[in-house]
């Protein structure tokens, strides 16, 4: 993690006029080490925000939220990312004040940059990301929860709390100032500056193309953090440098260097290359999942006593700036030392957690374009009705439809559907004052198939042999009828077996309701790891050996 120096100079850092240089390099500027960036100089005036609870807060609030389970270097924080962020954010500024002085871009406009990039996510709540999906499904009928928002009012609260006003006013910043600050959070203009400058506000958070500093420091930080997928941090340095702001279509936007078109490419590959290795791997999103069903049980017992002497719980926190601010990633470490009997289900759900005795995975669709707006609640209680149909011979079997687990995957380039490469303006040496469109093939790089690309996994939450075969067939009945192939390996992109359809094609899915009892006991417990380790490899050839001579020759296995 990020580790602070003391300051070049003994004067007060928080105090002095403004200088009238480069602001990446201020005479009084505190140095932080960062391994992503190096050494980077903290202005004075992002030095006084740095210095307060509310920003240290962001110690303790991981970026991957509970990823840390499966990946165990996934412990990076917010705090280090905010400031790479608001690092990158003033890089860049600098960049287009240095090569377009004509733009009159001021050290006001650098230092509001630099400070939206630094304040962009104190509103995070506990194990980030997660926190949001929490409260979604804790609070189905409220207005979904907006991070931002919180992040805007904390930062207020700063400013408020400390008394920087002052120090604002003394590097040229006032109330217009903080409003642009506020409309940089959100990607979004309105008062804060004139449409000549709009360029800035696709610095912090880019609505246009998603090429923003948030996502380049995440993307390159989460990958040296947890190197699942091979980038360079120095290469899209080499971007930043070239960056200029054409106007196109009477609007101000920010352009790169053609030459550099294939770098910015592979920002987006390695953004998906991320999603599906690291952020929505299979063994993730299923902690992800756990870690969820962790915080809902232990929501109505699990309760804080705020500065004020009111009690809250995690649902309640919203209500009160002071109740949230206490909030971070310790709430784990306090349920799994809670001695209430009320607590015995989270706690016992934590400690499947820490022993990786997870839910059992039964079987995924392959990748698709689309899953046509799939209802997961509606397919639980279809499955669970099919497979209670099925047990109507064996009574003493209890099943519920909150033990079938389902999660959605969608992998992207940022964009959705759509190509956002083609959302980019380029500038020719040329000609820098001229915005260009550049498409993949122009740089010898091809296009994906789909841009999104859709698929859901089935888990159930006991061990139960018999429930789980009758889910994983039901899924395949499920599937077949939407031609989906399905996976029994939960990390192979291709799908395992697939069944000839009328014409002799393999487009169907694995053909369970045509596979004997004994097959299928042979790849449940291959699949779940039933079998010695030293077993499961000649018994993975040969079952699927044994489904070889059953699809060529419509034979029984033996």
């Amino acid at each position: 993690m990020a580790s602070p120096c003391k300051a070049r100079d003994s004067e007060t850092a928080t105090l002095g006029a403004p200088s009238t240089g480069n602001v990446l390099n201020h005479p009084h500027g505190t140095d932080i080490v960062d391994p992503i960036h190096g050494t980077i100089t903290v202005h004075p005036l992002l030095s006084a925000f740095i210095n307060t609870p509310q920003f240290q807060r962001l110690r303790f609030i991981r970026m991957l939220g509970p990823a840390y389970f499966t990946f165990p270097t996934g412990n990076h924080n917010r705090f280090e990312h905010c400031i790479g962020v608001s690092y990158l954010a003033m890089q860049l500024v600098e960049t287009i004040r240095r090569n377009q002085p004509e733009l009159a871009v001021t050290e006001a406009d650098c230092l509001a940059v630099g400070l939206a990039g630094l304040c962009h996510d104190l509103g995070h709540g506990p194990l980030s990301h997660t926190f949001e999906r929490f409260l979604r499904e804790a609070c189905p009928d409220k207005k979904p929860w907006d991070h931002e928002a919180f992040s805007i009012s904390i930062m207020e609260d700063i400013v408020e709390s400390r008394n920087l006003m002052p120090l604002l006013r003394s590097y040229h910043l006032d109330e217009i100032d903080l409003i642009f600050v506020k409309e940089l959070i959100h990607g979004q203009r309105l008062v804060g500056r004139p449409k000549e400058k709009a360029f800035l506000y696709e610095i912090v958070s880019n609505k246009r193309n998603g090429i923003d500093v948030d996502r380049i420091d995440y993307i390159y930080r989460d990958a040296f953090n947890v190197p699942v997928v091979a980038c360079t941090p120095t290469r899209f340095s080499e971007v930043i440098d070239t960056a200029r702001a054409i106007c196109v279509d009477d609007d101000w936007q920010i352009c790169y260097a053609a030459r550099f078109a294939h770098v910015i490419w592979e920002l987006f590959d390695t953004r998906r290359e991320l999603h599906r290795r690291l952020y929505q791997n299979q063994a993730n999103g299923l902690g992800e999942r756990m870690t969820l069903d962790i915080l809902l049980a232990a929501d109505k017992h699990l309760t804080f006593v705020g500065p004020d002497g009111v009690s809250f719980r995690l649902t309640e926190s919203l209500k009160s700036l002071p109740h949230f601010m206490m909030l971070n990633d310790g709430i784990i470490s306090q349920i799994r030392d809670s001695f209430q009997p009320e607590m015995k289900t989270a706690r016992d759900l934590l400690n499947r957690l820490f022993t990786n005795e997870r839910y059992k995975f039964i079987c995924r669709t392959d990748l698709v374009k689309s899953l046509g707006g799939i209802e997961l609640a509606k397919l639980k209680v279809d499955l669970t009705r099919m497979v209670k149909s099925s047990l109507q011979k064996s009574p003493h079997r209890e099943m519920r439809v909150d033990d079938v687990v389902l999660i959605h995957q969608k992998f992207d380039y940022g964009m959705g559907e759509k190509n956002p490469m083609e959302r980019i303006s380029f500038y020719d040496r040329s000609n820098l004052s001229a915005a260009v469109k550049m498409s993949t093939e122009d740089f010898d790089v091809s296009s994906p198939q789909y841009w999104l690309e859709e698929s859901v996994s089935l888990y159930y939450k006991h061990d139960d042999v018999t429930i789980i075969d009758e889910l994983r067939c039901a899924m395949c009945r499920w599937a077949e009828e939407r031609k989906l192939r399905i996976l029994l390996n939960p990390d192979n992109l291709k799908p395992l077996r697939s069944a000839r359809n009328e014409k002799g094609d393999h487009d169907a899915i694995l053909p369970d309701a045509e596979l004997t009892k004994a097959v299928k006991k042979d790849l449940f417990s291959i699949y779940n790891m039933e079998e010695p380790v030293d077993v499961k490899i000649k018994g993975e050839f040969d079952v699927l050996a044994r489904l070889d001579e059953f699809e060529a020759n419509k034979v029984k296995p033996k």
